[in-house]
């Protein structure tokens, strides 16, 4: 997402269903208003029950995980780059944020973010919204001694960069100047799954959502969540979620 935030001039604004997702980082800031389901969030070390409305804003290389054990629920993500925020907001946001209850303001300027604007307005839309968060909510307690080294964070927040990439453990030591076997190695001791496994559920879970929540094709879905091979991703697929993605999409299509 980040080349695309670029192209959008730092800001990125989407709208879903809330599906659960590994945990995972990203090298920009998210600002995501959760509408209740059956489930919880994790950020870091605070696990945050989806109960009633919720506002996070999770600031760069937070870890952060979605659990979902009911039916889903709406959710709208603004994702953006440090220099959107403004100086003096920016040196506010140097923790996670929570803000439940969600006053109808806040609802209002997520909604008002969710409609097609220019982006000058989004800007002004966005810093109102920060404004809030940093005057409202509460910052979540720091994490405790976790046992994911920095590597194995900053390996984590590359792949939830990068996923719709070519992305293999090669490129991915290369790019954080370690050895193929440290890194290796890394995920088997701190996530106990290996590279591949851990890439292939960031880029099934993301599949499954856009079938469920978007028109796009099988053939885009698959090259939107990193796949170059269509019959590959279609056995990878079924064999995750016992169902083909046109079957899948069948069974669990929800209006975007």
């Amino acid at each position: 997402m980040s080349s695309a935030l670029t192209g959008q001039q730092g800001i990125r604004v989407s709208r879903g269903n809330v599906f659960s997702f590994p945990v995972h980082s990203h090298s920009y800031f998210e600002l995501i208003l959760y509408q209740p389901f059956v489930g919880h969030v994790q950020v870091n070390d605070n696990r945050l029950s989806a109960q009633a409305p919720l506002a996070l804003l999770m600031t760069p290389s937070d870890l952060h995980s979605i659990t979902v054990m009911g039916e889903t629920a709406p959710f709208i993500k603004i994702a953006f780059l440090q220099g959107m925020a403004g100086e003096y907001l920016l040196e506010q946001l140097t923790a996670p944020r929570l803000l439940s209850p969600v006053p109808d303001q806040v609802h209002r300027l997520f909604q008002k973010m969710a409609e097609e604007r220019p982006h000058a307005e989004l800007i002004i839309l966005l810093r109102a919204l920060l404004l809030e968060m940093v005057e409202g909510s509460v910052a979540l307690p720091a994490p405790t001694v976790s046992g994911k080294s920095a590597l194995m964070t900053e390996a984590m927040t590359v792949i939830g960069d990068a996923f719709q990439q070519d992305l293999t453990l090669e490129g991915l030591a290369l790019r954080l100047n370690v050895s193929y076997q440290h890194l290796s190695s890394l995920f088997h001791k701190q996530l106990g799954v290996t590279f591949s496994a851990y890439l292939t559920d960031i880029r099934l879970r993301h599949a499954a959502a856009l079938l469920s929540d978007s028109s796009l094709s099988v053939t885009e879905i698959c090259y939107a969540c990193g796949y170059r091979n269509l019959s590959h991703f279609l056995r990878s697929f079924k064999k995750r979620y016992g169902a083909t993605p046109k079957q899948y999409r069948a069974k669990n299509l929800r209006d975007p």
